[in-house]
């Protein structure tokens, strides 16, 4: 495995890295405690908004042609996203231009430049945006379900925000979120590939080292309150979208790696119990998932499918998820613990998605959890704990069953 490291700059700075001295990439990334979960009604969408400006111009590349040549003459390759707790920023480069990519990721983050006329354009293609949201049903699916299951909890708050919000956003409006937000002790940079630790603390304590201490943000987690739910909408689609959502308050690590094993039992590749239930057995489904959203307050364990047969696939998950509990065996246990172990192994090879395992760890708990320490725990875990996990997290009494297509039904859970 590769080398990893963390440490915390006096101003509260997180440092986080992987280090494989054979790659000749490095990803840089920075992520922000910001997002749609901390905005008030008159802010909604403004982390995203902000996550589009970053990439305006900066103080020292004052538009976005010139901070676009700085990347693209290097070939290196940056983007950016919003979720309902973070924005995260990402360059990824070859290890020789690590310097030069890494200032200007700060002078983007600390030094943004905002000009109206170009600010306004921007927020035409985020209108676009969200616009194409509605279009995607999938996407759009989602967002309903999570306004009906988080209703009035800060996670209900859709990240694109909606056009009186984002019509609104002036650069001065934007200049005080990012203010407020982006901080040191809110922030972490998460690096991965061809680096060394040392280098990178070096960077950060040059690029970032000299901010501030800055007064700390409350932040709104609260025990949400899931309640058993049927909900439709009516879309002109083929398809009907299906989606089931069983909410519970926050898991720690262990719980969150039972799941993780149920997950895996439920969908992951070919011989999966919804897969050949649904796809190999039926014909019901080109795909069907299952995951785990993991928040600060809060844990959505889903189940998601399309189909034109929605009722008889959701009668088939129904009856898989009550007897969870009865036919996932020791046997069954056993195997697939083992295939979660491979399957983190195999997903970190790759950079990004250690990015995302080191942020995410970062976001969610207390200490970094390293793919090693994470091996460790799930090799402690027992049959009974993936029970437990059961009995706690996928009850239908905190259900929510969401659909979004022509063919209106109903199944009783």
């Amino acid at each position: 495995m590769n080398k990893y490291n963390e440490s915390v700059l006096p101003n509260g700075l997180k440092i986080i890295t992987s280090e494989n001295s054979n790659s000749e990439i490095v990803t840089l990334s920075i992520w922000v405690r910001a997002g749609s979960r901390y905005e008030t009604q008159e802010q909604l969408g403004y982390a995203h908004i902000l996550e589009h400006a970053l990439f305006l111009g900066t103080k020292k590349y004052p538009t976005s042609f010139i901070a676009g040549r700085a990347i693209d003459s290097v070939g290196a390759l940056s983007n950016a996203n919003t979720s309902p707790e973070r924005i995260r920023i990402f360059i990824e480069v070859t290890k020789k231009h690590l310097e030069k990519m890494f200032e200007l990721l700060s002078d983007m983050v600390l030094n943004p430049v905002m000009d109206s006329k170009v600010l306004e354009n921007e927020k035409e293609v985020i209108l676009q945006e969200l616009y194409r949201q509605k279009d995607n049903y999938q996407k759009y699916l989602w967002k309903l379900s999570y306004e009906k299951f988080f209703l009035g909890h800060p996670l209900s708050q859709d990240p694109l925000g909606n056009e009186i919000s984002i019509k609104s956003a002036t650069p001065d409006k934007l200049f005080d979120y990012h203010k407020k937000f982006f901080t040191p002790d809110r922030a972490a940079i998460v690096s991965t590939g061809g680096l060394t630790y040392e280098k990178i603390l070096e960077l950060a304590k040059k690029y970032f080292g000299y901010l501030p201490k800055s007064e700390k943000v409350a932040d709104n987690f609260q025990e949400p309150h899931f309640k058993k739910g049927f909900f439709f909408e009516k879309a002109p689609s083929k398809q009907t979208r299906v989606i089931f959502q069983y909410g519970n308050s926050k898991c720690n690590i262990e719980e969150s790696i039972a799941l993780e094993i149920l997950i895996n039992y439920l969908s992951y590749g070919d011989s999966s119990v919804l897969t050949q239930e649904i796809r190999t057995k039926r014909g019901l489904a080109y795909s069907v998932s299952a995951g785990n959203s993991l928040y600060k307050d809060a844990t959505v364990f889903f189940i998601s499918a399309a189909t034109t047969k929605p009722k008889e696939v959701a009668e088939i998950i129904l009856n898989i998820m009550r007897n969870l509990d009865k036919n996932f065996t020791t046997e069954i246990f056993d195997e697939i613990k083992e295939q979660t172990a491979n399957v983190l192994i195999r997903e970190i090879h790759d950079q990004f998605n250690e990015l995302g395992f080191l942020g995410n760890s970062w976001l969610l708990y207390d200490k970094i959890i390293f793919p090693k320490e994470f091996l460790e725990i799930l090799e402690k875990i027992k049959y009974k704990d993936v029970i437990a996990a059961i009995n706690k997290y996928l009850s239908e009494d905190r259900l929510l069953m969401a659909t979004l297509g022509e063919e209106k039904f109903k199944v009783d859970f």
